[in-house]
């Protein structure tokens, strides 16, 4: 018998789970607008499924949240922070 080393065999499982995150317009439309890819506890990436759904909830509210997004540094393809953004969205008249 040769010496050696037996192959090293690794097993194990990978799990993706997709997350889309809706919004529902002023008329009671849903839609969907962020889906979110996630595999083993990685975060993968995000990428829009409706781009306009956020437009279409905020309506004339818009583009004042689009700047306070901008302004702090918030990203509208991030599901936490477009939850912030649909908050400030209620301080505004």
């Amino acid at each position: 018998m040769t010496g050696g080393s037996a192959p090293e065999i690794y097993n194990y499982d990978v799990f993706e789970q997709r997350e889309i995150f809706y919004l529902a317009t002023p008329e009671g439309l849903v839609k969907p607008y962020i889906k979110n890819t996630y595999k083993v506890v990685k975060f993968k990436g995000s990428s829009f499924v409706e781009r306009d759904a956020l437009k279409e909830v905020l309506e004339n509210k818009y583009d004042q949240c689009e700047k306070y997004a901008k302004d702090n540094k918030l990203s509208l393809k991030n599901k936490d922070d477009v939850l912030k953004v649909l908050q400030f969205s209620e301080s505004i008249d």
